[in-house]
């Protein structure tokens, strides 16, 4: 109607309209606004009621608790009784609340508990948690893997060690060659139920060994087997003498020995990698042929 230009015989008509639906708009805002204050009022009211109730039953409570003394409740019931009570008493006096608190995780500060037990005549404080019994404190230790054993194979020599293993030796190589083994326990735990197995090349044979080393199978004929109850660390097995057949032709600058291990307490048997032992001549050249070793597994003594 502000853009309309109202006639001069129109002036009153359209003052009275405008006066009229102010009025009208008024008070639709006032009704809305009263009956919104008495929903509230009577929330507010139903809200009050009802803390007053619980705060009743809360005091009732309190006072039950503080005559139970010496009756069929236990202390220790008691006292948490009276926490519980308190922790009522906090959440209805206090604005806004802990979460934590209302949750029931949590109690009440430690100094408005401290007085309000006081003020109730009782004797006893409460002291803050030194972590939630929520969330308790484990600490695990992993048991450490045991250690496994090594055991190396190495030409003898009286200054053998861990540290100090022959694995090559140069020697004069004809139709037989004559070398002394020995096997060594190279790490700082015993080897339990020990099974050693000295394997000759594929080409060759072997000619004489000790008796302690035996051939189980007739299948493996290059392989020769020794049995210990226990090797202890850094201590080697009594030496042995063998004997082996070279190959004639094509004659062999070199020749192989392998050895292979297997222990209770050992790394599993790899039967594709053997512990190598070269008995080379100095006299012949390299380029010879180097006869190979078998990798077909081996049998455990029975």
């Amino acid at each position: 109607m502000s853009y309309i230009q109202p006639k001069k015989e129109s002036h009153l008509i359209t003052t009275i309209v405008l006066v009229i639906a102010g009025l009208l708009g008024t008070a639709v805002l006032s009704l809305n606004r009263i009956r919104s204050e008495d929903i509230h009022r009577a929330e507010i009211g139903d809200l009050n009621g009802k803390m007053d109730f619980v705060r009743n039953q809360n005091t009732n409570l309190s006072n039950f608790l503080l005559s139970s003394k010496n009756t069929g409740m236990s202390e220790a019931d008691r006292r948490k009784g009276i926490e519980t009570v308190l922790r009522n008493k906090y959440i209805l006096t206090h604005d806004p609340i802990d979460p934590e608190i209302l949750a029931g995780n949590q109690m009440p500060p430690q100094d408005w508990m401290n007085q309000e037990l006081a003020s109730m005549g009782e004797h006893w404080k409460v002291e803050e948690p030194k972590h939630s019994p929520n969330l308790p404190t484990i600490i695990q230790q992993a048991a450490p893997e045991p250690k496994q054993a090594q055991i190396a194979f190495s030409f003898w020599q009286p200054t053998l060690g861990p540290d100090n293993i022959a694995t090559h030796l140069e020697t004069h190589i004809s139709n037989e060659v004559e070398v002394t083994i020995t096997a060594i326990n190279i790490s700082d735990v015993p080897a339990e139920n020990v099974n050693l197995w000295l394997r000759a090349c594929a080409s060759c044979a072997w000619i004489s060994v000790p008796p302690e080393l035996t051939q189980n199978d007739p299948d493996t004929p290059w392989d020769r087997i020794a049995f210990a109850s226990e090797m202890l660390p850094n201590v080697a097995l009594p030496r042995w003498k063998l004997r082996i057949s070279a190959p004639v032709f094509p004659r062999a600058s070199s020749i192989q020995i392998g050895g292979y291990y297997a222990c209770k307490n050992c790394a599993p048997v790899d039967w594709k990698k053997p512990q190598v032992l070269l008995v080379s001549d100095p006299g012949l050249p390299l380029k010879l042929l180097t006869p190979s070793i078998s990798y077909t597994p081996g049998r455990v003594p029975k």
